[in-house]
């Protein structure tokens, strides 16, 4: 009898950016400390995307938002050729 089967693998692809704070951006802390975004697919798929931006309240932060998604699109089409 085998105790283990049905063995299933699954590949996670983890991306990190580190935000470009520079021009009319204006999302850094106090200290200066750089911002990152974390996007992560399973198996090919869109997981999650995870940012240390805070609240919602920046204007800044919006512009962001928005880049996260577009980086989104543009990998989901890698993932789909």
């Amino acid at each position: 009898m085998n105790i283990l089967y049905n063995e299933e693998k699954t590949q996670t692809d983890v991306y990190r950016y580190k935000v470009n704070q520079g021009g009319d951006l204006n999302i850094k802390v106090s200290n200066g400390s750089d911002r990152f975004i974390t996007i992560t697919f399973v198996n090919g798929k869109f997981e999650s995307a995870r940012s240390d931006l805070g609240d919602f309240d920046s204007r800044s932060n919006w512009y962001v938002f928005g880049g996260i998604a577009e980086q989104i699109k543009k990998l989901e089409k890698t993932y789909d050729s």
